[in-house]
Formats: structure tokens, sequence, C-alpha cells
């Protein structure tokens, strides 16, 4: 009898943990639903929030927050066409300025524009322009600027020439022909100075 009733209060026990735990299952159900419901509400808030951007031409404000969400574990294809536009988007405007023959914001644009570009290899089929594409226009927009910095050198504006330089420097950070340029004409200015 001792151990019918052992028994039947251990099966009491058991079955009320059983309630304790399926009210706790309940429970966590619920909040996870919750959870679900305010990061499905987040994730509408972010996509609206970038076509909002890109609605006003903001390219590069839509691709910081691609970028952000990214980094935070949004997978890239989740933004899809938005992340083509905005790509596209400030790389058209890179491109504008290089036929506009304003090289300086071209390269700092279409610099801009590679560094975001996606890693998902789905969303770079999209793009028109390829990393390799816009690197070009860089480039050219680099030499652009050395002519530029040149004529002026020749003018002996030696303080212009090396700020246009130093320009190129801001986009193509290793452009060895501003580098050289660079220091060549700070060490005439500095001779130049001693003469005075």
């Amino acid at each position: 009898m001792k151990r019918s009733i052992s028994l039947l209060l251990i099966a009491v026990f058991i079955l009320s943990s059983c309630s304790y735990l399926n009210r706790i299952a309940e429970s966590v159900d619920k909040k996870l639903s919750a959870i679900g419901k305010d990061t499905r509400k987040e994730d509408e808030a972010l996509r609206r929030k970038v076509e909002r951007l890109l609605g006003k031409m903001d390219y590069e404000g839509a691709l910081v927050l691609i970028k952000r969400a990214t980094r935070d574990g949004k997978p890239e294809i989740f933004f899809g066409d938005s992340y083509v536009k905005a790509i596209e988007g400030i790389s058209k405007k890179g491109i504008k300025y290089y036929n506009s023959e304003k090289y300086m914001s071209a390269g700092k644009t279409l610099r801009r524009a590679v560094s975001f570009m996606p890693a998902d290899k789905k969303i770079l089929a999209e793009i028109k322009y390829s990393s390799e594409d816009l690197e070009l226009f860089i480039e050219d927009s680099s030499a652009h600027l050395m002519d530029r910095g040149f004529k002026e050198y020749r003018k002996g504006n030696l303080g212009y020439a090396v700020s246009v330089w130093k320009g190129i420097l801001e986009f193509n950070p290793d452009y060895k022909d501003a580098i050289k340029a660079i220091d060549t004409a700070t060490v005439q200015m500095k001779n130049l100075k001693k003469i005075d």
C-alpha cells in the first residue's frame, strides 16, 4: 500500500510538473511569437526606410542601412532589388560625374560604390557595372586628375597641384604617380621657401 501511495504521489508530481512545464512552454511560445511579429515589423520598417531613401535618390544612405543590416546578420538577398537599385544608382551618379569631367567627385563616388558591392552572386549578376568596370573609371579619373595637377605644376601653382594629387589618394590611395608627384612638388616647395 505504501508503495502504491508512493507511486501515486510520484505520478501526481510528474503530472503537475508536466502541467507546469506546459504552461512554461505556452508562455515561451507566446513570447517567441511576439518576438517573431516584432522582427517582421522591424524587417518591414527597414525595407521601407531603404525604399524611402531610394525614392529620394539617396543611394549611399540606402547602402549604409543595407550594409549595417548585413553586418547584423541579415542576408544580402533580403534586400534583393533594392540592393541592385542602390548600387546602380550610386554607380550611375559616379559615371555621370565622370562624363561631366568632375573627376574628383567621380573617383570618390565610384570608390564608395565599389566598397558597397555585395558578395551575393545572385545580386551581383543583376548589377550592370561590376567592380572591375568601376575600377577602370576610377583609374581613368585618377589619370585625368594627374594631368590637371601637372598643368597647375607647370604654371607654378605647386600648392594647388599637390592638393589635386592628394585628392586622388582619397579614393585611390595606392596611386603611385600621385605619391611620387606629391613628394617631388613638396621638396620643390621647401627649396623655394629656403630661397625666399
